[in-house]
C-alpha cells in the first residue's frame, strides 16, 4: 500500500482539536497523550484530511489516494470515514471535524496547526508496567525523553532512546537492550503482522545484548503468540519461538507476573488447562497481582474455561483500575453478556465505544449481542456504521446489512464467507460461528469452530459460552468438541466445572 502523499509539514506534528498526528511516525495521540491505534487505511484517510484542511475532497479523489492500486466501492470509503469519526469522537449530525457534503464528498472543518516536534516518545501502558514491574499505568506518566531515531515500517520514525529519569531499568544494566525493549513494545502496541515481526526483531536484539533480560523474553513470547494466530501457515515456527521465549523468561525472571502471564498463555494455547490453573494459583500464593494484571490473565482464563461468573469481579476491578481502557471495558461487557446481564453489557459496550481502541476484534460479538437483544433498529444502525477493516469483515457486514432479517439469506452469506476465506485474522471464524449459531445453523457453527480451533490454532473458546450458543451446547457435537479441546478432562480432574456444564456420571456430562 502506498502512503498518502501529504504536503510537506516541515517534519512537524499536526495538531487539531486536542489530537496530535506525527506523519513520519504514523502516530496519532489523543488529548490525554495516549496513543490511538488506527487501521492503516483509516490513518491514511486522516493524513489526507489534515494535509488539506478546509478543502472539499471529492469521494473519487479520496478513494484514488487511499486505494491507489485497488478498485473499491464507495461503501469502503463510507466505512473508513465512520471508523475515523468514531475514533475521534465526531458525529455526522453535529460534526466538529469531518463534514459530509451531500453527493460530493467530505471536508475537514477543524483548524490544523503544525507544531514543533519534541524528542519524546509516549511509552505504551503495557510497556511501562512491564518495564517497572508495578501496577498497570503507574509508569505511564513517567515515560519521556526519548530521542534515538530509526525507521518504522512504512516510513521514517523515531525509536525510543533512554531517558536517565525513566524508571524501570532494574532488569537490565544495558541502555541499548532497554532501548530495543521499549521500541519492541511500541510495535507490539500496534496491530498487524508487520508490527508483530518488527516487535520480535527488537526483542531479539534486546536479549542478544542481555540474555538475562526477562522482561524482553516475556514480551517476545507475547509477540510470538500473536504471530501464531495471525500466520497459521507458520504456526509451528511461531509456537517454537513462543516456547523458547517463555522458557527463558521463566529462567531469568521467574517471579515476575508477566512471566506468569506468558506461561499461562502458552499453556492455554496448548490446551493444558490444569497446568495453566496451577501456575496462576502458585503466582497468587506468592503475591496478589494488580487488578489489571488479574483481569488480563486470570479473568481471560476463567472466560475461556466457562466461568464468567468468577471473571466478572476481576473485570470490574480491572475497569476501576484502568477506566480509560477500551479493552477492559469491552471485556467487562463480555462477562456481563455471558452471565445473563445483556442490558448491562449493552450499556458497558456503549461506554467502551467512547474510548480509543480497535473495535474490530469485538465487532461480530457485539453484532450477535444486538441480534440476541431483538433490537432491530440497533442492529441496522450498527451494520450501517460497522468499523472499517481490511480483512473482509467489513464486506461480510455490508452483505449482512441487506439480508440479516432472513435466516436463509444470512446463511448464504456465512457459507460464502467461510468457503472463500474472505474473513481472516485472529478470532474471525469462531466469531462467524456465533452468527451461525444465532440463526440456528449448528452444523456450520461447529464446522467453523473446529476449523478455527484446530486447523488454524486460533480462536477464543470463550465464544462457546455465548448465549447464542445455548442450543448448540445441548448437542452431542458440542460435547465432542469440548472433549477434543481438553475441557471435559480438566473439569472432571479439578472439579472446576463451568457455569454451563455439569457432570452426569463418571463418563458423561450435560451442558445448557
Amino acid at each position: 500500500m502506498k502512503p498518502v502523499q501529504m504536503r510537506d509539514s516541515g517534519g512537524k506534528t499536526l495538531a487539531f482539536a486536542g489530537f496530535s498526528l506525527e506523519p513520519r511516525r504514523r502516530r496519532l495521540t489523543g488529548p490525554d497523550g495516549a496513543e490511538i491505534p488506527l487501521q492503516p487505511r483509516v490513518f491514511d484517510l486522516l493524513m489526507l484530511f489534515l494535509a488539506r484542511p478546509g478543502e472539499l475532497l471529492a469521494k473519487t479523489e479520496i478513494m484514488a489516494a487511499i486505494w491507489p492500486d485497488t478498485t473499491v466501492e464507495e461503501n469502503n470509503l463510507n466505512q473508513a470515514v465512520s471508523a475515523l469519526r468514531r475514533t475521534l469522537g465526531d458525529s455526522t449530525a453535529q460534526p466538529r471535524l469531518i463534514a459530509t457534503v451531500p453527493k460530493r464528498g467530505y471536508q475537514f472543518i477543524a483548524p490544523v496547526e503544525p507544531v514543533e516536534n519534541t524528542p519524546r516518545f509516549a511509552l505504551p501502558r503495557r510497556a511501562a508496567r512491564i518495564a517497572t514491574g508495578i501496577a498497570a499505568g503507574a509508569a505511564l506518566a513517567a515515560a519521556a525523553g526519548l530521542a534515538l531515531w530509526t525507521a518504522l515500517p512504512g516510513g521514517p520514525a523515531p525509536a525510543p532512546a533512554i531517558d536517565e529519569t525513566l524508571a524501570g531499568r532494574a532488569e537490565t544494566a544495558s541502555e541499548a537492550a532497554y532501548d530495543h525493549y521499549l521500541l519492541g513494545n511500541a510495535y507490539l502496541a500496534q496491530s498487524g503482522v508487520p508490527m508483530l515481526h518488527a516487535a520480535v526483531e527488537q526483542f531479539r536484539k534486546a536479549v542478544d545484548i542481555d540474555p538475562g533480560y526477562g522482561a524482553a523474553w516475556a514480551a517476545m513470547a507475547r509477540a510470538a503468540d500473536g504471530l501464531e494466530v495471525e500466520e497459521p501457515q507458520f504456526a509451528d515456527q511461531h509456537h517454537a519461538m513462543q516456547r523458547e521465549a517463555v522458557a527463558r523468561a521463566a529462567e531469568t525472571a521467574p517471579d515476575e507476573w508477566e512471566t506468569t502471564a506468558v506461561r499461562a498463555r502458552l499453556l492455554m494455547r496448548e490446551r493444558r488447562w490444569e497446568d495453566a490453573a496451577r501456575i496462576l494459583q502458585e503466582a497468587n500464593a506468592k503475591g496478589a497481582p494488580s487488578p489489571v494484571e488479574a483481569a488480563e490473565i486470570e479473568g481471560v482464563f476463567l472466560m475461556h474455561t466457562g466461568r464468567p461468573s468468577e471473571a466478572l469481579a476481576l473485570f470490574r476491578a480491572g475497569r476501576r483500575a484502568d477506566p480509560l481502557s477500551f479493552t477492559m471495558s469491552a471485556r467487562l461487557a463480555w462477562a456481563m453478556e455471558l452471565t445473563g446481564n445483556r442490558e448491562g453489557a449493552l450499556a458497558e459496550y456503549a461506554h467502551a465505544q467512547t474510548l480509543p481502541g480497535d473495535e474490530t476484534a469485538w465487532a461480530f460479538q457485539h453484532l450477535v449481542r444486538l441480534l440476541e437483544s431483538g433490537d432491530r433498529r440497533a442492529v441496522e444502525s450498527y451494520l450501517r456504521n460497522y468499523p472499517y477493516s481490511e480483512d473482509g469483515t467489513a464486506a461480510v457486514m455490508h452483505q449482512l446489512s441487506e439480508v440479516w432479517r432472513s435466516p436463509s439469506d444470512a446463511l448464504a452469506v456465512l457459507w460464502v464467507a467461510h468457503d472463500s476465506g474472505q474473513v481472516r485474522g485472529p478470532h474471525r471464524l469462531d466469531a462467524l460461528a456465533l452468527l451461525a449459531a444465532h440463526y440456528g445453523y449448528n452444523e456450520l457453527a461447529l464446522q467453523m469452530l473446529r476449523e478455527e480451533f484446530f486447523a488454524r490454532n486460533g480462536g477464543s473458546t470463550a465464544h462457546l459460552w455465548n448465549p447464542a450458543m445455548r442450543t448448540l451446547r445441548r448437542t452431542e457435537g458440542f460435547k465432542t468438541l469440548v472433549r477434543d479441546l481438553g475441557f471435559a478432562q480438566y473439569w472432571r480432574e479439578t472439579g472446576d466445572w463451568p457455569d454451563f456444564c455439569q457432570p452426569v456420571d463418571e463418563s458423561d456430562f450435560t451442558c445448557r
